[in-house]
């Protein structure tokens, strides 16, 4: 899995999105725990225009969390939200993501 998870990465990184997806949905299948590489598999959608989709992987990775979400997943989530067109909800998630520990919004 570490391999698979470099090579998802390094596509990435290139910006080659369309090889990197089904990479992390393959890595979400083999641990669908873990939130990294959905979160991974989330930003991958959004450069793919693909926001309602990467959205639904970031409200599963929130309703797992006890805890107040990273900055980077606040971010995240938050552009998502603006590109779905929903300012305002990206603007509150932004301003108190620690209401949105372990709910889903």
């Amino acid at each position: 899995m570490a391999a698979l998870d470099v090579l998802a990465h390094l596509l990435v990184l290139n910006g080659k999105w369309q090889r990197a997806m089904p990479l992390y949905r393959a890595l979400v299948a083999l641990d669908p725990r873990n939130l990294r590489w959905r979160q991974a598999l989330a930003y991958t959608l959004l450069r793919l225009g693909r926001s309602d989709e990467a959205l639904a992987q970031l409200d599963w990775c929130l309703a797992q969390r006890d805890e107040v979400p990273s900055e980077q997943f606040v971010l995240l989530r938050a552009r998502v939200l603006w590109d779905l067109a929903r300012k305002k909800e990206a603007m509150e998630f932004l301003a108190h993501p620690e209401r949105a520990a372990g709910s889903s919004w």
